[in-house]
C-alpha cells in the first residue's frame, strides 16, 4: 500500500535522459520540485511560497490544465470522470514550481489515489517548447492499483523533441512511497529502446527554511531547464541527427494507455 506524504513537500529532483540511437546522448541534472495534495492547497501558503502571485516559489493555476485562472482540479476530475475513474479520494501533483515568477515544466505528474491510498491513475502533463501541451493518462482497465514494478504503455502522439519523429510508444513506471517519488518513461520504437528517462525525488517538508536552501542550491532552476533543453538540442544537431519541425497543434490533447496485461 502506498503511504501518501501528509505534508506539502519539496525535493531536488534528479533528472536523467539517455538516448540510444541513432546517436547516443546522455545527460542528468537537478531541478527543484514540489508535491502537494489538491485537497489542501492552503497548506502551500508560506512566507516564501504563494498561490497565483509572485514570490520566491509559486504555484499558478494558469500553468496547468486549461491554462486559465480556474483550479485545475476541476479539469482533471472531468477527465477522470469521463473515463469512469470515480473512486479518487486524493490527488497529489508533482511539478516544478515557479521560481521568481518563471517556469517551464517539461512534465508534471498528477497522482490519483483511492480511499485505501492505492495509486489508481497517473496523468502525465507534458509541455513542449512550441507552447503546446498534451497529457497521457495511465490506469488499469479494472482500476486495480498500479504496482511499483508495473509498466503501462501508451502510443506517442505528441511532439516533444525536434530530433524525434512522432512514432512508437512510451512505457511508464511509477514507484511511489511516503518519502520518494520515482518516475520512469521509456521510449520504444520498433520494439527497441530509443530513449530512457527518469525523475527521482526524495521528499522534504515544504518549509521556509527548505525553500531558501533549495534556492541557494539551485537559484535558477526554471531558467536552467529551458537552457539545458536548447543546449542538448545543439549537441544533437552537431551529431547530425535528423531535425523535425514542430507540427500543428493536436485537436485531441489526451492519450490513454493501452491497458495491456
Amino acid at each position: 500500500m502506498v503511504k501518501i506524504a501528509g505534508y506539502p513537500s519539496i525535493s531536488t529532483g534528479k533528472i536523467m535522459h539517455k538516448r540510444f540511437f541513432p546517436r547516443e546522448n546522455f545527460f542528468n541534472y537537478k531541478a527543484n520540485y514540489i508535491s502537494f495534495s489538491l485537497n489542501h492547497l492552503n497548506s502551500l501558503k508560506k512566507t516564501f511560497f504563494s498561490l497565483n502571485k509572485f514570490n520566491f516559489f509559486g504555484f499558478y493555476f494558469a500553468d496547468y490544465g486549461q491554462k486559465n485562472q480556474e483550479n485545475p482540479k476541476a479539469w482533471l476530475n472531468k477527465i477522470l470522470t469521463k473515463h469512469n475513474i470515480n473512486n479518487i479520494a486524493d490527488i497529489i501533483l508533482v511539478t516544478q514550481p515557479r521560481v521568481f515568477g518563471y517556469i517551464f515544466n517539461p512534465v508534471s505528474f498528477w497522482l490519483c489515489f483511492n480511499q485505501n491510498k492505492d495509486l489508481i491513475a497517473v496523468l502525465s502533463e507534458v509541455n513542449n517548447t512550441c507552447k503546446q501541451k498534451h497529457s497521457y493518462l495511465c490506469y488499469n482497465k479494472d482500476l486495480a492499483p498500479i504496482k511499483d514494478n508495473e509498466w503501462l504503455t501508451a502510443d506517442k502522439e505528441f511532439y516533444v523533441s525536434p530530433f524525434m519523429k512522432i512514432e512508437g510508444e512510451y512505457k511508464f513506471k511509477f514507484t511511489i512511497t511516503e518519502k520518494k517519488y520515482n518516475f520512469f518513461i521509456n521510449y520504444i520504437v520498433d520494439k527497441k529502446l530509443k530513449l530512457a528517462t527518469s525523475l527521482k525525488c526524495e521528499l522534504k517538508p515544504l518549509t521556509n527554511n527548505n525553500i531558501i536552501l533549495s534556492i541557494l542550491k539551485l537559484p535558477f532552476t526554471s531558467v536552467q531547464t529551458i537552457f539545458l533543453i536548447h543546449y542538448q538540442a545543439l549537441k544533437l544537431f552537431l551529431k547530425k541527427i535528423q531535425f523535425y519541425k514542430c507540427p500543428d497543434k493536436l485537436k485531441i490533447n489526451l492519450t490513454i494507455c493501452k491497458h495491456e496485461k
